[in-house]
């Protein structure tokens, strides 16, 4: 370790998957803003960026963040790994960039002491004027809770209300498509209609990527992110849906769509195993409720 307790290599303690989960997230976090959500982060946008990363008290509990520092820092992302008694003299050093317009994007993350401690970093950051981008803790020491003042991805923005609209409209639409498609299904078959529907889809998002210039954003993919993209497009679109429309032809709509719902509880153990967010009583009592209620919609009634 340096003197000053900072960019210390070691191995990792987290998980590969948390580590590699956490990275992407702080890459999102970089790569969008109101004004460059349709492009691939510039090297300016990148430069005035600066991830801080606050270890435990021990050190050697929290090396998986210098394993993360350095996954950024080949994306050319600045970093700085630091001991959480630091936090302090870090929110000095960021608003003083800050001021000087050296940074204007500033990530927190924080394990175990380190995320204790990022409430009071974000406070005292707050007081000097700078705003916090992003704030992630991982294993607190304590239950804590961060100020309004960090633009956290759990918070929803100016208008989210069109989202929310959006995906009501895109439930009906699946609904129509589950009460709808299974007599279609039987004239010809499940994969055929399956086919036609992907086909006729994949065509229109092309053309709406032609028209807003999405495509630009591929030149600039790391193998990461093909790999992504590519097991969502099968995964997550073909396979899934191939699943789906075969689910359609051997049982009713209403029990296919039942399965939707088993999404939260799938995201939940998900979020808990690679980004680390806590299962908290009220979101076991909920899971608890959606998997109750998969089963009474699923099970038949006893014939007399």
């Amino acid at each position: 370790m340096r003197p000053n307790g900072r960019h210390t290599a070691g191995a990792s303690q987290l998980s590969a998957l948390r580590v590699w989960a956490l990275c992407l997230l702080l890459l999102s976090a970089v790569a969008i803003s109101p004004t460059t959500a349709r492009a691939a982060p510039s090297q300016a946008q990148v430069a005035t960026t600066h991830v801080y990363l606050l270890r435990g008290v021990l050190n050697i509990f929290s090396l998986g963040l210098d394993t993360i520092g350095a996954r950024l820092q080949a994306q050319g992302i600045p970093v700085t790994v630091a001991n959480f008694v630091s936090w302090s003299s870090l929110a000095d050093e960021a608003a003083t960039a800050y001021r000087a317009g050296r940074l204007k994007t500033i990530i927190l993350v924080g394990h175990s002491s380190g995320a204790t401690a990022l409430p009071d970093m974000i406070a005292k950051l707050n007081q000097l004027g700078v705003p916090v981008k992003l704030a992630i803790g991982l294993d607190s020491v304590f239950k804590t809770r961060l100020s309004t003042g960090a633009e956290r991805l759990a918070q929803s923005p100016p208008g989210a209300w069109r989202g929310e609209l959006i995906m009501t409209g895109a439930v009906f639409c699946m609904a129509f498509y589950n009460v709808l498609s299974r007599p279609r299904m039987q004239r010809s078959s499940a994969l055929g209609f399956l086919t036609v529907g992907m086909g006729a889809g994949a065509l229109v998002l092309v053309l709406a990527g032609l028209v807003k210039g999405s495509f630009a954003a591929l030149d600039h993919f790391t193998t990461g992110q093909w790999i992504a993209g590519i097991y969502l497009g099968i995964g997550g679109g073909a396979l899934a849906f191939i699943l789906w429309v075969m689910a359609l032809a051997r049982a009713t709509p209403t029990r296919v769509a039942n399965t939707m719902t088993v999404n939260p509880i799938a995201a939940a153990l998900l979020a808990a195993l690679l980004i680390g967010e806590p299962i908290t009583p009220n979101l076991l009592v909920g899971l608890i409720a959606v998997f109750t209620g998969i089963w009474i919609a699923t099970s038949e009634a006893k014939k007399a």
